[in-house]
C-alpha cells in the first residue's frame, strides 16, 4: 500500500521522498527533540502540479509535497527527525517550517558522511 501511495502521489506531482528523506520522522512535540542535536532551521515548500488541475489546486498534494521537501533536506543535513513548527499552505502551494533534530536513530546519514 505503501508502494501505491509513492506512485499516486509522484503522478499527482508531490515531492517524493529521497532515501535520507524516508529516515527522517516527523514530530510536532517540543518534547519529542529533548536532549538532541539541533541541526538548523528548514523551510520545505511545495506546490500542486497535479497534470490537467487548472483552477483551484489541490492542497493536500502541496503540504505533503512540501512536507516531503522538508523532510529531503533534513535528511541532506543527517537528522532524524523533523519537529515540525508552522504549515502555511494555499490551493496551489504549502511551506512548512521546521527544525532539524540528530536524536540518535543509528540510520541517519549526512550527505557528506556518504
Amino acid at each position: 500500500m505503501k508502494y501505491f501511495y509513492g506512485i499516486l502521489l509522484a503522478v499527482a506531482g508531490c515531492t517524493p521522498l529521497t532515501a535520507a528523506g524516508e529516515r527522517v520522522r516527523v514530530v510536532e512535540s517540543p518534547q519529542a527533540v529533548e536532549g538532541c542535536e539541533y541541526l538548523g532551521p528548514i523551510e520545505g515548500s511545495g506546490r500542486n502540479n497535479a497534470p490537467g488541475e487548472k483552477v483551484g489546486g489541490n492542497a493536500m498534494i502541496a503540504e505533503a509535497s512540501a512536507e516531503n521537501d522538508a523532510r529531503n533536506q533534513a535528511g541532506r543535513r543527517g537528522a532524524d527527525t523533523l519537529l515540525e513548527l508552522d504549515t502555511d499552505q494555499g490551493h496551489f502551494s504549502a511551506s512548512v517550517q521546521a527544525g532539524a533534530y540528530r536524536c540518535g536513530q543509528s540510520d541517519a546519514v549526512a550527505d557528506s558522511d556518504l
